[in-house]
């Protein structure tokens, strides 16, 4: 199950030159979710004869369970961003910075034990734009990102920056777009299941 509400506020302003664009707005989010999986007893079938297959082979009957959860994740988030224009809307100038709340009971209903993902972050972000010439723009932004992951029952908050940079160009009244960007990205807490292992 899963419930969301958010509501942004924008604005779209002029000054002597300078244009303004602000937003600012928040949103919270309310997931559930219930796993259960079931393992079957073994020693309940027969070895299999690949020379005398069975039409009806047998089939378990007596499981046990594997895994029991039960996870209601619950997240906050506030944001405020602007961007500013100046020479006429030939740089540009933007950031915001985002405040994000997670909440994240997660409960093992087989062994009756429970971890809590609890805590809160910032996400700044800004950027740089330049119009070099009507067809041709400079670009420079930074962002961040985080959420929250469960790792062998620990509570972490991934987290990632990117840089970027690049140059882009319209040609032939917009029916042509050439663009070169470079990146730098970083993220860390980022869980995935060992393939050897099959675990965490």
């Amino acid at each position: 199950n899963d419930t969301q509400i958010q509501n942004d506020y924008a604005g779209n302003f002029a000054f002597s030159g300078v244009t303004v664009q602000p937003l600012v707005g928040g949103s919270w989010q309310r997931t559930t979710s219930l796993a259960r999986s079931y393992n079957a007893v073994a020693g309940q079938l027969a070895p299999l004869n690949l020379f005398a297959p069975l039409e009806t082979p047998a089939h378990p009957t007596a499981y046990t369970i594997g895994s029991h959860s039960y996870t209601t994740n619950t997240k906050k988030q506030v944001y405020a961003f602007t961007r500013l224009g100046l020479f006429g809307d030939r740089l540009f100038v933007s950031g915001g910075i985002s405040r994000l709340w997670l909440n994240v009971p997660v409960e093992n209903r087989r062994t009756g034990t429970s971890t809590l993902l609890d805590g809160a972050t910032n996400t700044p972000l800004a950027g740089v734009l330049f119009k070099v010439a009507k067809e041709v723009s400079a670009y420079y932004s930074y962002s961040t990102n985080a959420n929250g992951v469960l790792f062998n029952g620990q509570a972490l908050f991934q987290e990632g920056t990117q840089h970027e940079f690049g140059v882009k160009t319209e040609l032939f009244s917009q029916r042509l777009s050439i663009g070169a960007a470079y990146f730098d990205i970083s993220q860390n807490n980022i869980v995935t299941p060992n393939p050897s292992f099959f675990i965490d």
